[in-house]
C-alpha cells in the first residue's frame, strides 16, 4: 500500500511538473504582451521615457531586437541624439535596418560630423546595395569637405598617394595618401620625384636627405644596399646593413638616397649625374651635361647609375612601359627595353613636373607639322582628330586630362573623347570626379558630368587624389581638402 502511495505522488509531482513547463510561459508570454502594450501606448501618447524604462526592464531577461529597435526609435523621437546614435550603433552592429540607417547618417550630416556619417554610409551601402534612401543620402556627400589645420606655403599633387607640403619656416615634408606627414616627420631637402609601388612591393620616394638629419634606421629584410645615416662632426657616414662599407660627404652636400614608405633609407651612387629621377618599372632616368638616359636598377640589382648610358637629349620617366626621348629636335616612344615604338616624328611631347610624359596611358604630342597637340596612342596610333593649343598630362589611367582650345578650357580621357566642353576660364586635370576649375579670380570643384561639386571659393586649387585628399589655397596659404563622396583605400577618414 504504502510503495502504492509514494508512485501516485510521484506521478502527481511529474503531471504538476507538465503543467508548470506549459502554463508558465504563457502567463510570462502574456505578461510580456501586456508590457509592450503598455509601452505602446506610453508612445502613442508621447511617454517615450516611460516607455523605454519598459522595454528596458523586459531586455533584462534576455535580448529581443525588436524590443531593442522600439528604444533606439523612442530615443530618437524624443530628439535624444546622444541616446539615439549609441542605441543605434549597437543595434545595427546586429540588426541591419534601413530606416536606422538613414535617421544615423542623416543625425550625422546635420551635426556636421562627415567622418562619423561617411562611416555608416560605408555600412549601410554594403547592407542595402539597391536602396533608394541611402543612394539619396550618398549623393548629399558631393560637395561635403573639410580643410586641414595645417597650412603650407608650397604644396604638390597627391601622386600615387604622396605629396609635399612646404610649412612656412621652409622645412619640407613628405605626406601620405591621408595628408598625414610621413617618414617619422623627417625633413628633406628635395623632393626629386613621387610614384607608387615598386616591382620590389615598396613604395619609394627619391629624396635628397636634409644632412642635419640624426639616424636613420635601416630594413636588413630588403636586398638592396642600404645606408644608416648619422651625423657627427660635420659628416654624414653611409654604412651599409650587410657589408659594413663606409662612405661620407661632406655636411654641406646632400646624400642622394629613397626612403622607402617606413622611412628607411636607401643610398643611390649617383657618380657625375647631375640629374636624377626616381626607379620608374626598374629604371633610373639620369642626366650630365645635357645629355639624358637610363639605368638599370631595383631591390635585387641596387641604386648605382653611376655608369648610365646617357645618349638622349631630352628624356622621360618609363611609365606604363613607355618613355618619350629625343635626338635631336624629334621626340619617339621607346618601350622598356630602347626599341623604338614610333619613328622620331614629333617636336614635342608633354611632361609633367616629374618628366612624366605617359602616366595616363597616352601622351600629348605635337606631330610633324603642326603646332598643337595632339592625343597619342602608347604606340603612336592618334586617338582623336581633336588638337590643343595646351594641355596638362594625366594623374591617372581613370581621370581626364585639362586642355585648351582657343583660349578655353575643357577636359578629355585617355581616349580621347570630349569629357567637358571648352567653356571654362581654367580647368586642371584629375585622377577623380573632382575636377579643379576657375571662374574669374576663386577655383572650385566640377564633375565629369558638368555638376558644380564645390562652388568656387579658394585662391587655388589642386585635384584630388583617389584617397579623398587635394589642397586648396585660402589666404595665401595651402590646406588640405578631405571630400567625403571620395572613399578612402578602407573605406574610412581617419584624423
Amino acid at each position: 500500500m504504502r510503495k502504492i502511495l509514494i508512485t501516485i505522488i510521484i506521478i502527481g509531482l511529474v503531471l504538476g511538473g507538465w503543467e508548470m513547463a506549459f502554463t508558465l510561459p504563457k502567463k510570462n508570454e502574456k505578461k510580456k504582451e501586456e508590457a509592450i502594450a503598455k509601452a505602446e501606448e506610453f508612445e502613442a501618447n508621447g511617454y517615450y521615457k516611460d516607455a523605454i524604462l519598459i522595454y528596458q526592464q523586459l531586455l533584462s531577461s534576455g535580448t529581443d531586437s525588436e524590443i531593442s529597435r522600439h528604444i533606439v526609435m523612442d530615443y530618437l523621437a524624443m530628439e535624444d541624439y546622444k541616446m539615439f546614435s549609441r542605441e543605434a550603433a549597437t543595434y545595427l552592429a546586429s540588426n541591419p535596418d534601413e530606416e536606422i540607417y538613414a535617421n544615423l547618417i542623416t543625425y550625422y550630416f546635420d551635426k556636421n560630423d562627415n567622418n562619423s556619417a561617411m562611416e555608416n554610409l560605408e555600412k549601410a551601402e554594403k547592407d542595402f546595395p539597391d536602396s533608394e534612401v541611402i543612394m539619396g543620402l550618398k549623393n548629399r556627400m558631393d560637395g561635403e569637405f573639410n580643410l586641414s589645420y595645417t597650412e603650407f606655403t608650397e604644396v604638390t599633387d597627391f601622386v600615387d598617394g604622396y605629396a609635399v607640403g612646404v610649412l612656412e619656416d621652409g622645412s619640407k615634408y613628405l605626406l601620405d595618401k591621408k595628408g598625414k606627414i610621413t617618414m617619422n616627420r623627417r625633413i628633406i631637402e628635395e623632393v626629386i620625384d613621387i610614384r607608387g609601388i615598386s616591382e620590389s612591393g615598396t613604395s619609394e620616394e627619391l629624396i635628397k636627405t636634409d644632412t642635419g638629419s640624426t639616424s636613420y634606421e635601416t630594413n636588413a629584410a630588403e636586398s638592396v644596399v642600404m645606408a644608416a645615416v648619422t651625423v657627427d662632426n660635420g659628416k654624414t657616414d653611409m654604412e651599409t646593413a650587410s657589408e659594413g662599407v663606409a662612405k661620407s660627404s661632406e655636411s654641406n652636400k646632400a646624400q642622394l638616397g629613397f626612403f622607402d614608405e617606413n622611412g628607411n633609407s636607401r643610398a643611390v651612387e649617383t657618380g657625375n649625374m647631375e640629374e636624377v629621377y626616381v626607379c620608374h618599372e626598374g629604371k633610373i632616368l639620369a642626366s650630365a651635361n645635357g645629355k639624358w638616359g637610363y639605368a638599370e636598377a631595383g631591390a635585387d640589382k641596387g641604386y648605382d647609375i653611376s655608369g648610365a648610358e646617357l645618349s638622349y637629349d631630352d628624356a622621360s620617366v618609363y611609365c606604363n612601359g613607355v618613355a618619350a626621348v629625343k635626338k635631336g629636335d624629334k621626340y619617339a616612344l621607346i618601350g622598356k627595353d630602347g626599341n623604338e615604338l614610333t619613328r622620331y616624328d614629333y617636336s614635342e611631347v608633354k611632361m609633367d613636373g616629374y618628366r612624366n610624359a605617359s602616366r595616363g596611358g597616352a601622351v600629348f604630342a605635337k606631330l610633324a607639322g603642326e603646332g598643337s597637340f595632339a592625343l597619342i596612342d602608347l604606340d603612336g596610333t592618334v586617338l582623336s582628330e581633336e588638337r590643343f593649343d595646351d594641355v596638362r598630362g594625366f594623374l591617372g589611367k581613370n581621370g581626364v586630362a585639362a586642355v585648351n582650345r582657343d583660349g578655353r578650357w575643357g577636359a578629355i580621357d585617355n581616349s580621347g573623347n570630349l569629357i567637358l566642353d571648352f567653356e571654362y576660364d581654367e580647368l586642371k586635370s584629375s585622377e577623380t570626379d573632382y575636377i579643379p576649375y576657375r571662374a574669374g579670380e576663386l577655383w572650385g570643384y566640377i564633375s565629369k558630368d558638368g555638376r558644380t561639386l564645390i562652388e568656387p571659393q579658394f585662391e587655388d586649387a589642386l585635384a584630388v587624389s583617389e584617397y579623398g585628399y587635394g589642397w586648396v589655397k585660402k589666404n595665401g596659404a595651402w590646406q588640405i581638402i578631405t571630400v567625403y563622396s571620395i572613399k578612402g583605400e578602407d573605406g574610412l577618414f581617419d584624423f
